[in-house]
C-alpha cells in the first residue's frame, strides 16, 4: 500500500489507491481551544493556591496595652510577625506568571499554523477532487475504446495506450497530493500533542453514485468467467452478475435484447417501466445477448455520425 511505508504514526491511517483522509478543522480547533483552556484552569487553580499560601505568610500586627506597675503609666505595644522563608513563594509566582504568558502565546502561535495549513490543505484535497474527476473520465473513455476494440474489433490500440498514459501521469499527481496532505496531517499532529488527531479525520471517499434507479442482473452459467471487457461493459453499465434465479428479488422482468435496436432503446423501455413499478428489478439472460446489443449501439452510433441510418437484423 501506498502510505503503509512512508510515516510511522500510528494514529494516522494507512492508505491505498491514492487517497488521503479529510480533517474536521472546525471541530479540531474547538477541541484544541478547549484542551488549553482546560490546562489554564489548572494553573489558575495553583496561582489561587500560591496566593492563599502567600497571605499566610504576610506580616502580622498585634495591639497590646497596659498600665506600667512601676511608674503608673498607661503604655499601648505594637507586635509584628514575619515568617522568613527565603522568598522563595515570590520566585515560584514568578515562573508561574512566566509560564502561563508562554502557554498563551504557543496558543496564539499553533492556532495561527492551524490555519495556514487549513488552507493548504483544503487546496490540496480540492486539486485531488478535480484530479480524481479527469481521471473517471479518461477512465471512461478507455473503457469505451477497450469495448468497441472487443465488440466490434477496431484497431485503437495506440489511442487506448495514450489514454493509459494519461491515467498514469493524473495518478501520478494525486499521490504526490496525497502525500503532501500526509506531510499536513503530520504536522498537525505535533501541533496539537497531546491531543488525538484520529476522531478529527474523515474518510474523503464517497459511495460512486448509480446511473440507473433500478436494478439489472445477468445469469451466468456455472464457472463462467469473465473477461476484462466484459467486467467493463457490466460495470459501466451496471449489471450484477448472479449463478441461479433464486438469488434474484421477488418482481423480476427478463428482457430479450435482441428485440431492440440500441442500448438507448433499452435502457427508455426500462425506466418507463421503473416509472410504473419502482420495485421491479430486470434480468438478461447472458452476457452475450448485451454485447450483441452494445455492437449493435455502436454500429448504429457510426452510421448515423455517417449519415446513414442502419436497421441490422438479428
Amino acid at each position: 500500500e501506498i502510505f503503509k511505508y512512508s510515516f510511522d504514526s500510528s494514529e494516522l491511517p494507512v492508505l491505498s489507491d491514492f487517497h488521503a483522509p479529510s480533517l474536521d478543522f472546525k471541530e479540531l480547533v474547538a477541541a484544541y481551544r478547549q484542551h488549553h483552556l482546560e490546562s489554564s484552569t489548572a494553573t489558575l487553580k495553583s496561582d489561587v493556591f500560591s496566593l492563599n499560601e502567600e497571605r499566610k505568610n504576610l506580616p502580622s500586627l498585634s495591639l497590646t496595652s497596659g498600665v506600667d506597675v512601676l511608674n503608673g503609666r498607661p503604655y499601648v505595644g505594637i507586635n509584628f510577625l514575619k515568617r522568613i522563608k527565603g522568598g522563595s513563594q515570590s520566585t515560584e509566582r514568578y515562573y508561574q506568571v512566566i509560564e502561563t504568558e508562554k502557554e498563551s502565546l504557543e496558543l496564539y502561535h499553533n492556532l495561527k499554523s492551524l490555519r495556514v495549513i487549513q488552507g493548504d490543505f483544503e487546496f490540496k484535497k480540492k486539486k485531488i477532487e478535480h484530479l480524481s474527476y479527469e481521471k473517471e473520465l479518461a477512465q471512461s473513455r478507455l473503457n469505451d475504446l477497450i469495448l468497441r476494440d472487443q465488440i466490434a474489433d477496431l484497431n485503437l490500440g495506440l489511442t487506448e495506450k495514450q489514454i493509459q498514459l494519461e491515467i498514469d501521469l493524473i495518478s501520478l499527481e494525486m499521490w504526490s497530493l496525497n502525500e503532501e496532505c500526509m506531510q499536513d496531517l503530520k504536522s498537525i499532529k505535533k501541533i496539537i500533542y497531546p491531543m488525538d488527531i484520529s476522531p478529527f479525520l474523515i474518510d474523503s471517499i464517497s459511495p460512486k453514485p448509480t446511473k440507473y434507479p433500478y436494478s439489472k442482473f445477468v445469469l451466468l452459467s456455472e464457472g463462467q468467467e469473465l473477461t476484462l471487457s466484459e467486467q467493463i461493459m457490466l460495470d459501466k453499465y451496471e449489471y450484477q452478475p448472479i449463478y441461479d434465479e433464486v438469488a434474484l428479488p421477488t418482481y423480476y422482468l427478463l428482457l430479450n435484447l435482441s428485440e431492440f435496436e440500441s442500448r438507448e432503446e433499452l435502457e427508455t423501455y426500462m425506466s418507463s417501466v421503473h416509472d410504473t413499478s419502482p420495485e421491479t428489478c430486470f434480468l438478461v439472460k447472458s452476457v452475450q445477448s448485451i454485447k450483441d446489443l452494445e455492437l449493435k449501439t455502436i454500429i448504429n452510433h457510426q452510421a448515423i455520425t455517417s449519415g446513414v441510418i442502419l436497421n441490422i437484423e438479428e
